[in-house]
């Protein structure tokens, strides 16, 4: 007696010299036809983000004439002033006279200290219980 598989295989037997000349035939109709142009990466770069949009560039090339213009007009050049280095008690002199004038110009009312309280020694739980009166 024959499997399913046996039966099925010899059913299909004779498909298969068809279907390995649909194949062959697919292949060469690929070795035939033109190969696509493959498109430079700046190129392709050029007709996704520039040509969609061009009134936003132009904005963006307007934006940097007048960036470039206002450099150019502004009297003398960015001049970099080396500062000393401070040692540590300069600095913290500093930081308290920075501190000091910002308060002069805004106006805090300095701070009260407040007293302070005595401390109260730590005692036994117990002795604290016996102090808060019941209901």
């Amino acid at each position: 007696m024959k499997t399913p598989k046996e039966i099925l295989l010899a059913k299909h037997q004779a498909a298969q010299p068809k279907l390995d000349e649909v194949r062959r035939e697919i292949v060469a109709d690929l070795a035939r036809s033109t190969p696509v142009p493959v498109i430079p990466f700046v190129l392709k770069l050029w007709r996704e983000l520039i040509l969609p949009r061009p009134r936003a560039w132009a904005t963006v090339a307007a934006l940097w004439v007048v960036i470039a213009g206002l450099k150019i007009s502004t009297p003398g050049g960015s001049h970099v002033v080396a500062q000393k280095s401070l040692t540590a008690p300069e600095v913290l002199a500093e930081v308290r006279q920075q501190k000091r004038l910002f308060t002069e110009l805004v106006g805090v009312v300095k701070p009260q200290v407040a007293t302070p309280t005595k401390a109260v020694p730590p005692q036994p739980r117990s002795d604290r219980r016996a102090r808060i009166p019941i209901g």
